[in-house]
């Protein structure tokens, strides 16, 4: 499973597009970028098949997608928004930048403001490619912080072992929370149930198995 993609950043990207889209009116949709790397920044859960891996995003993530994969999105039933760009790089010295990026809490509100500023359509083409550079080189390199809400150490022993049969007594008794305090929290962290999570999780392990 790819991890990481060797980028190019000696050279400021040239975009292509850049904006928001609107997702969820089909349950899945599919792209390919032709010779196009694709950055995203979520503002809701899904799964996303990249090539033949499957991961899931949560609220803040993004996603940077090397050129010429297949993309197949899993979304919820309403509809979201996320912001998007796609751009073109020139060869050079590379530096490694994840597939997927959760950004730390300290960190996510410039982010997110960056990325808002790139989509703006008044900005110039200049700020915009100036702007996503800056994302870029901060991918590069980003602190990965272990998340220590209990919701989320939940999260971590489900898919530590998803062949594990728990019940949400028992996966809240382990975070030291209540079976409603840990549903509540995770709802609204997660968009989901516990159970459904468990369930989607699953599922996408085995869409994931199906295609090695």
């Amino acid at each position: 499973m790819r991890t990481t993609w060797p980028v190019p950043l000696a050279k400021p990207p040239r975009i292509e597009r850049v904006g928001y889209a609107m997702h969820g009116a089909k349950r899945e949709e599919y792209y390919k970028h032709q010779h196009s790397w694709c950055l995203h920044a979520y503002e809701y859960s899904c799964d996303v098949q990249i090539g033949a891996q499957v991961v899931h995003v949560l609220p803040g993530d993004v996603t940077l997608i090397a050129p010429d994969l297949p993309l197949r999105w899993y979304f919820p039933r309403d509809r979201r928004r996320h912001h998007y760009a796609l751009f073109h790089l020139d060869p050079g010295p590379t530096q490694e930048i994840p597939v997927l990026n959760r950004i730390p809490r300290r960190m996510l509100h410039g982010f997110v403001e960056l990325f808002r500023t790139v989509a703006h359509p008044m900005v110039t083409a200049e700020r915009k490619s100036a702007g996503l550079w800056e994302l870029l080189w901060r991918l590069a390199t980003l602190p990965h912080e272990e998340d220590a809400s209990p919701e989320a150490q939940a999260a971590k022993l489900i898919t530590n072992d998803l062949s594990a049969v728990r019940s949400v007594e028992e996966l809240a008794s382990e975070v030291g929370l209540t079976a409603d305090h840990l549903t509540r929290r995770f709802r609204r962290r997660y968009g989901s149930t516990v159970i459904a999570w468990i369930r989607e999780r699953r599922l996408a392990l085995a869409r994931d198995l199906l295609l090695q």
